[in-house]
């Protein structure tokens, strides 16, 4: 079974959620450029292999690294080498630890135009690049380009470095920044001569504006307005030696450090100084801070590596006993009913799901494992958050018999329970609040959703975009919503798949608003708040909480009225019934108590569930996704693929507003 294979496998490294690191550096090194290493190639492979230590110990050794190189002679190929010999010596890391992406500029065929002949020694470039693109042949991505077919025809065919052809370089290098976490560049720190080399590539992440050859510029690989901010990402420094000197100018003095306690041994940046802090500080800007953006880069960064890591942890003990309690039965109930029952049915709904997850590529079985997790976080969080709400009601009713007895052994005994039930109120919260089991939750949701929503975007043959899906506004608190996107948009660039609206339709728009109208369903035949109620429709259980919480204030309204009807009458002598006054004013005082009891608790349960803010999310989203299965009638061709970006980008935008309310009802704040 799934789940079996999923539980097995929670130790390996392929599902979980990878840390990329690219690699851009010199064809020409000479040797190192440390004082006291060893100055030759072999120093410069050595110090790779420390970059790449440093970045797997520093993620805890749970988290997989994806390692992107341009597969150029010098830098890209001693990265790969520095790889392999990595895994090979480390007895903590296995062939999952390491996965290595060849990235192309160009075809195969005429990206070798581009190896020089080497004298002297034992493998050439050309035979070298040849035995690791074999190797790693099933990974590798050949970059699209926004050049016409016949200018790319001429790029391929000029091997003289022509202004076509460099632009090819530039873009590939712009793609590794882009995706990079940590670009590991090894480099002499000079400004290049020509287009698309070390330095380009170090600015793009940076955050500094590079030139693009007139009319070469790939919209996909844009960057990012000014006020829209770069993604945020480090440049790990490997400083080296030339054969060929620069004859630019040296560039580290515009880059600002990475000022963070480390044991890296290399110099790490964050960003680039801003182009108009001069300017600014001309005109007095006191309030002006140079450092401002590279706190906020950091932060962000800080806060990735922390939910990477989070999110690779494996399930202890009681989370497994959790996991198999919640999938194990169900899955042998949904084989029965898959083969006995309902089979046609069951059959389409497991062909539309096969269809999603080859849409994910290298990605499906990391969905996989944070769909499910998240389901199990899920499961847990309920379970504590329902025996706080009981415990809390049981110690409040009792609490409100208390004064009938007190000084009796019934009253000591309610004492007891009162005191059991704050006890387990309050290891509910603290239970909750140190396994952060709703921050987990939260957490393997958004890398579900988010690479759900980009693998439908890439059934639909959607291109990325320059801009990131999440709003600014989200991505400092939840950088690993774009994290996860640009895992499963990776699948894009390799596969460029073809657009199939038609299954878009069937599983996304169809099933986002089955799933929408059941969670927003007010009708309930037995109307009753049972698990199907609370937990799945989402409107009907805000309506009826409200609904009861207000029955029961009514209620102690007119109980406190009678109360006070009945007291009236007794204190004139005009109580003429057969009930004993003392026996009709304790039972409606008790009912007052009890109904303000449950109208309260009613009101905390509300408030714990998060119910109104979701289902004004889910309104919203409803009408979106009613007009897109109306305009996925025609296609309409880049114009449908347009919208189908724009609606992901309000379903990622509800997702962040979701989680943000959903801290503020956490049962641990209370």
């Amino acid at each position: 079974m799934e789940v079996i294979s999923l539980f097995s496998s929670q130790s390996n490294l392929t599902n979980k959620l990878p840390f990329i690191i690219g690699v851009s550096g010199h064809r020409d090194i000479k040797h190192l450029d440390i004082p006291g290493k060893e100055a030759s190639l072999d120093g410069v492979k050595d110090e790779i292999k420390k970059a790449l230590k440093y970045w797997i110990e520093r993620l805890g050794g749970n988290t997989p690294i994806w390692l992107l190189s341009g597969m150029a002679e010098g830098a890209d190929l001693l990265a790969i080498d520095a790889a392999e010999e990595l895994i090979k010596n480390e007895k903590s890391l296995t062939s999952d630890s390491i996965k290595i992406i060849p990235c192309l500029p160009m075809q195969k065929e005429s990206y070798e135009m581009d190896f020089q002949a080497t004298n002297g020694a034992k493998v050439s470039g050309l035979e070298k690049f040849k035995e690791l693109f074999e190797r790693y042949a099933k990974n590798h991505i050949v970059i699209a380009n926004s050049l016409n077919v016949d200018d790319y025809e001429r790029a391929m065919s000029n091997s003289d470095g022509g202004v076509l052809r460099s632009s090819l370089y530039l873009n590939l290098g712009a793609f590794i920044a882009k995706y990079s976490n940590v670009l590991i560049a090894v480099w002499d720190g000079y400004e290049g001569s020509g287009v698309g080399g070390t330095h380009d590539v170090v600015f793009f992440t940076a955050g500094r504006k590079i030139s693009w050859p007139e009319n070469t510029e790939n919209e996909v690989l844009k960057q990012l307005s000014d006020f829209d901010g770069q993604q945020g990402g480090v440049i790990h420094h490997i400083p080296v030696k030339r054969k060929n000197k620069s004859q630019g100018s040296n560039c580290l003095k515009q880059l600002l450090p990475f000022e963070e306690t480390s044991e890296s041994e290399h110099k790490l940046y964050i960003c680039a100084k801003n182009d108009i802090s001069d300017e600014a500080k001309k005109y007095n800007c006191d309030d002006w801070n140079e450092s401002s953006l590279q706190k906020f880069l950091q932060k962000e960064f800080q806060i990735l590596i922390q939910q990477i890591t989070e999110n690779n942890l494996s399930l202890n003990y009681w989370e497994r006993v959790f996991f198999k309690q919640k999938y194990y039965l169900k899955d042998i109930f949904q084989t029965i009913k898959r083969k006995i029952f309902f089979r046609s049915k069951q059959e389409k709904k497991a062909t539309n799901k096969s269809e999603f997850e080859s849409s994910l590529y290298d990605a499906q079985s990391i969905f996989s494992r944070a769909d499910k997790n998240a389901i199990v976080y899920q499961y847990m969080y309920r379970w504590i958050t329902s025996i706080f709400f009981f415990s809390a009601f049981i110690g409040l009713v009792l609490y409100e018999y208390l004064s009938s007895y007190i000084g009796t052994n019934t009253g000591v005994t309610l004492n007891k329970v009162i005191i059991l039930s704050i006890i387990i109120c309050v290891a509910s919260i603290k239970l909750s609040k140190k396994k952060k089991l709703k921050t987990k939750y939260q957490l393997y949701r958004s890398v579900a959703e988010a690479m759900r929503i980009r693998g439908f975007l890439n059934l639909g043959s959607v291109p990325p975009e320059s801009k990131p899906i999440l709003p600014r506004r989200y991505r400092q608190r939840f950088p690993v919503i774009n994290h996860a996107i640009s895992v499963v948009e990776i699948g894009w660039w390799k596969h460029s798949p073809l657009a199939n609206l038609k299954k878009v339709k069937e599983n996304w728009i169809d099933s986002q608003l089955e799933f929408l109208e059941n969670r927003l369903q007010v009708d309930n035949k037995n109307n009753w708040l049972g698990r199907e109620s609370i937990f799945k429709k989402t409107k009907l259980a805000a309506s009826l909480l409200t609904t009861s919480a207000q029955y029961a204030f009514i209620c102690s309204v007119l109980s406190g009225i009678g109360l006070l009807v009945i007291q009236y009458l007794h204190l004139n002598n005009y109580l003429f019934i057969s009930i004993p006054y003392s026996v009709a004013e304790s039972s409606l005082m008790l009912i007052v108590q009890l109904t303000l009891v449950l109208a309260g608790a009613l009101a905390l349960w509300k408030e714990l569930a998060n119910y109104e803010t979701t289902v004004v999310g889910y309104e919203d989203l409803y009408l979106l996704y009613q007009r897109a299965h109306l305009l996925l009638q025609v296609d309409s061709g880049d114009k449908t693929k347009r919208m189908l970006m724009e609606l992901a980008r309000e379903a990622i935008q509800e997702h962040a507003e979701w989680n943000h309310n959903e801290d503020k009802s956490d049962l641990s704040n209370r």
